[in-house]
């Protein structure tokens, strides 16, 4: 008798080195109040974030938490590079996030 046991993928274990992130939006997504901690000070409620890009400096997951904390749910990917993003490629814009923004 034989047994298979079937193991997921082992994560590759992410650098706790701080460094920029590149953090990218879909397409479709809007800055929201509600969703948004920056939502307020974005021109208008609903402000377009496709085609976008935020830079946060700090380790994978400080960054990360940075990023959820300010754009909620609203956001797609997180990236090690602008290459890697895609920025020149699809001719992202940088979304620059104020300290004000990064304050609340």
């Amino acid at each position: 008798m034989s047994t298979t046991i079937i193991a997921e993928p082992e994560l590759a274990a992410e650098p706790a080195v701080e460094q920029e992130w590149i953090f990218t939006f879909g397409h479709g997504q809007r800055a929201h109040s509600h969703g948004s901690r920056v939502g307020h000070d974005l021109e208008a409620e609903g402000f377009p974030l496709h085609n976008r890009y935020v830079r946060i400096a700090g380790t994978y997951e400080a960054a990360r938490a940075e990023m959820v904390r300010m754009f909620g749910p609203v956001w797609s990917m997180q990236y090690q590079s602008e290459a890697e993003a895609g920025v020149e490629e699809y001719r992202l814009t940088e979304l620059v996030i104020t300290g004000r923004d990064r304050e609340r």
